[in-house]
């Protein structure tokens, strides 16, 4: 039945890499080869793996000791870390280990939108960390920096337009550019030292989020609710900003640890958008 095709599957709550061996009759080093940047002590809510199952596993007869209903005892959860675990696309309960392998699987199409998602939101944060160093440390490269973090906003604006259509795409364009330019002339008047500034643009910047989270909750008010996605973008500011605090104090250490926050967040706000589309447009995928 599996034919030992590559398969996609999405990390769903009480799954562990041994309930998912199990299940897709392989091993987990097999997925660990097939996954080399995954942590198995810490599985992401809605991120996905690569998985090449075996043979379908055949149910032995129930009275067989070494097929009983107690799985769940090698099915704890992790101590998984996602803002919308428990949204409506995904089980709250682990599933039983012969259940057909499609109900927590993913389409390629949702997959490979996953991980543009991923992708443009990543070079989002990385370029803002280093247009941050180029201005921090006033290298020669921050007109560079600066076209490049630019050119984020309509990659992540352009993965909204199969569903929401081009005028959606320019708002998200113009709002998301919005979000660059004014973090930009914040991180400039910090450095600056202008505290007048530093105050005018923290103001624009948070006032930036409302319209991008009004935006958001208008072409899908039902998973895009406006206070969520308000809520996300001020923690995306506030972990910004301080990861900034800590470069302009030269506390690289501290530095490097906001940023993994600041990664680690951008990679649930891109979850969060594509369980938005996948739940508005479900026959999609």
């Amino acid at each position: 039945m599996f034919e030992h095709q590559q398969i996609y599957h999405k990390i769903a709550y009480g799954d562990t890499l041994y309930s998912l061996a199990k299940k897709y009759n392989t091993t987990v080093p097999d997925i660990l080869h097939a996954n080399d940047r995954i942590d198995p002590y810490n599985l992401q809510i809605g991120s996905t793996i690569h998985i090449v199952p075996g043979h379908p596993i055949v149910p032995e007869p129930m009275h067989t000791p070494a097929q009983s209903n107690d799985m769940l005892s090698h099915n704890q959860p992790m101590h998984n870390n996602s803002s919308h675990s428990e949204d409506i696309n995904h089980h709250s309960e682990p599933t039983n280990e012969h259940s057909e392998p499609h109900n927590n699987c993913i389409s390629k199409t949702e997959f490979d939108l996953s991980k543009q998602m991923r992708l443009f939101w990543s070079q989002h944060v990385y370029w803002t960390r280093l247009l941050i160093i180029s201005i921090v440390d006033e290298l020669k490269d921050t007109d560079y920096a600066t076209k490049r973090v630019l050119k984020t906003a309509p990659d992540i604006a352009s993965l909204f337009t199969p569903y929401y259509g081009p005028q959606v795409t320019e708002l998200l364009t113009k709002l998301l550019t919005e979000h660059l330019v004014v973090g930009k002339n914040l991180i400039v008047a910090a450095h600056e030292k202008n505290a007048a500034n530093v105050e005018k643009y923290n103001r624009e910047w948070y006032e930036n989020a409302d319209k991008i989270a009004n935006a958001f909750s208008r072409v899908n008010p039902t998973y895009y609710n406006e206070e969520a996605v308000r809520e996300m973008f001020y923690r995306h500011l506030d972990l910004t900003k301080e990861e900034l605090s800590y470069r302009l104090s030269q506390n690289y250490a501290e530095d490097v640890e906001a940023f993994n926050k600041v990664e680690h967040e951008a990679m649930m706000m891109a979850d969060f958008f594509v369980d938005g589309i996948v739940s508005q447009f479900p026959n999609r995928f």
